[in-house]
């Protein structure tokens, strides 16, 4: 639990030091916990989400992508790259993150 806190405490540490940051590749379930917690980023347009921490749960499924989706930071995407274990989910992801140029999924 500790562990979640300060890894969520250096990625808002990480975006507060860098106000033009464009792109970003982290860990998905890292990054989901903080879009949680209504981060905002002013020009973070790309990100690519990857599975680092865990082998079990590789792709993302309809939830989790519906969280990030509709908080504040998904909305302003522009490039999208994740794992998803649905293809339905990509359909979602479009209808909800209106500023989206591209979307890269793995199924």
């Amino acid at each position: 639990m500790r562990e979640n806190s300060q890894l969520e405490s250096q990625m808002k540490v990480l975006l507060n030091r860098a106000p033009r940051l464009k792109y970003l590749s982290t860990d998905a379930t890292s990054f989901l916990k903080l879009v949680q917690s209504n981060i905002t980023h002013p020009s973070l347009s790309q990100i690519h989400l990857k599975h680092y921490r865990t082998r079990i749960n590789r792709y993302m499924n309809a939830e989790q992508c519906s969280i990030l989706a509709n908080s504040f930071i998904g909305r302003q995407y522009e490039v999208l790259t994740l794992r998803i274990d649905d293809r339905n989910i990509i359909l979602d992801l479009v209808g909800k993150v209106c500023n989206l140029r591209a979307l890269h999924c793995e199924c």
